[in-house]
């Protein structure tokens, strides 16, 4: 049923219920990630027929249904309407009588941040995304902050002007960025327009081209990216290019990252991680039994506000905030000195300090140095002292200048006073500790952390 159809219904509650419906499904088609919950108004005066929320990003923002297109009666409900960013929604056809009433609707939406588009406007906007990706950064942006007067047409070019210029910022063209922030600047609020500035100089940076020549003005050129404008991203682009991940990424944080849900088989997804591996900071990680995964693959991905590294049958999760921010326990690593020596020897991990469990006895031996406790005949002679009574609750073990506590009982690795380290450093130095890898699972996590040898070593020349 069309909305013009369900407004000659005879069963006038009938009619407003198939109103209400034939929006949301519209304006679900221009974003699904927008929740929207109807009212019992229809065509109020000041209360909004439907609410818009998106629960990720705490925006709201509501919405009138008018039943016509009249500039005058526009733009007097306008003044009535106690949310001044409402988006005042004709059913009717569009036509203000005059040009002059044309010309104020156009010059009081933005004044009072308000939105005049009607369901045809966000149904171009629909239909544009469904093939062309990258306008749902375009129609979620109108919903949730567009302002003044955007009819079809201008929707339509909107839409265009974003995807055109998307393509142009992945090649460093700056007249066609340029046309897409201006078409931004003209229907979206300052919010708005600022975010689809940093989703364009992003890939304009991802692309190699200069951030001193973007294009942009006040929007800038910045690699910053809002979760939403990363998801867009990473479902737009399909490009085997490290150096342009690691450009994108060079801002990103484990706050955005919780934000998104990307499954292990999303390949972009594997490609910004494993490039910004070296970048992003975290604070803890810990390693969980759930046997999901490929023999010896390792996938990332993002769900429920965690970040996580699939390998094999285990599941590694990061964070970074404190160790009490894991939801799930961690799996208990039954640890003994001759595995931890072997372990730490391979690996070349250095072991500054371990507490050993000797059956309700505690012992903790450390080194008086830099070196590694693991090679002390010292240790040798306690461990043949005490036999099989003997494990390791905790170690502690050099990761770049800081030291990363391991609690074996949990499988947990986390910084000493609230230290941080880039990703790549903490899986490496605490992972082949925790579990028993063999050769291709070893190959398969250094890939998946963007490391060429096992230390992990940083190399941010490239993006200087």
């Amino acid at each position: 049923m069309t909305i013009t159809t369900a407004m000659l219904s005879g069963d006038a509650r009938q009619n407003v219920e198939s109103i209400k419906a034939e929006v949301i499904s519209t304006l679900t088609d221009a974003d699904p990630d927008v929740r929207i919950r109807k009212t019992d108004y229809f065509n109020h005066t000041f209360a909004p027929d439907l609410l818009l929320s998106w629960p990720k990003e705490r925006v709201e923002r509501q919405v009138y249904l008018r039943t016509t297109g009249d500039a005058n009666y526009l733009l007097e409900d306008l003044g009535l309407m106690d949310e001044k960013s409402s988006i005042m929604m004709p059913l009717g056809e569009t036509s203000p009588a005059r040009e002059a009433d044309r010309a104020e609707v156009l010059n009081t939406g933005p004044r009072r941040r308000a939105l005049i588009a009607s369901p045809q406007s966000f149904g171009a906007l629909a239909s544009d995304r469904s093939q062309r990706p990258v306008v749902g950064l375009a129609s979620r942006a109108l919903l949730q902050g567009g302002v003044g007067f955007v009819g079809e047409e201008s929707a339509r070019e909107f839409s265009s002007n974003i995807d055109l210029g998307f393509e142009a910022a992945q090649r460093g063209e700056s007249e066609q960025t340029g046309i897409a922030l201006s078409s931004a600047e003209t229907v979206l609020d300052n919010t708005r327009y600022r975010q689809v500035g940093e989703f364009l100089s992003a890939v304009w940076i991802g692309s190699g081209a200069l951030s001193s020549e973007f294009p942009g003005g006040e929007a800038g050129a910045t690699s910053v990216l809002t979760a939403s404008a990363l998801e867009v991203l990473l479902d737009t682009v399909d490009l085997d290019d490290p150096l342009f991940w690691k450009r994108v990424g060079k801002n990103l944080t484990m706050d955005k990252l919780r934000y998104l849900e990307v499954s292990t088989d999303h390949e972009n997804f594997q490609r910004l991680i494993q490039s910004t591996a070296s970048l992003l900071k975290v604070h803890a990680l810990r390693i969980i039994d759930e046997p999901i995964g490929e023999p010896n693959s390792a996938r990332w991905f993002a769900s429920g506000g965690e970040l996580g590294l699939r390998l094999g049958a285990t599941t590694i999760l990061l964070t970074g905030g404190s160790v009490e921010s894991f939801t799930k326990p961690g799996a208990e690593a039954a640890m003994v000195i001759p595995t931890l020596r072997s372990r730490a020897e391979q690996h070349e991990i250095t072991v500054s300090d371990l507490t050993i469990d000797a059956g309700g006895r505690r012992i903790e031996y450390s080194a008086a140095d830099d070196s590694s406790v693991t090679n002390d005949s010292q240790l040798t002679a306690i461990e043949a002292a005490l036999g099989s009574r003997a494990s390791v609750t905790n170690a502690s073990i050099a990761a770049g200048s800081s030291q990363v506590r391991v609690d074996f009982r949990s499988s947990t690795a986390f910084g000493l006073r609230r230290a941080t380290f880039y990703m790549s450093q903490l899986v490496m130095s605490s992972v082949p500790l925790l579990l028993a890898l063999t050769a291709r699972s070893l190959d398969s996590l250094i890939a998946a952390v963007g490391a060429s040898v096992a230390t992990a070593t940083i190399d941010h020349s490239e993006l200087e």
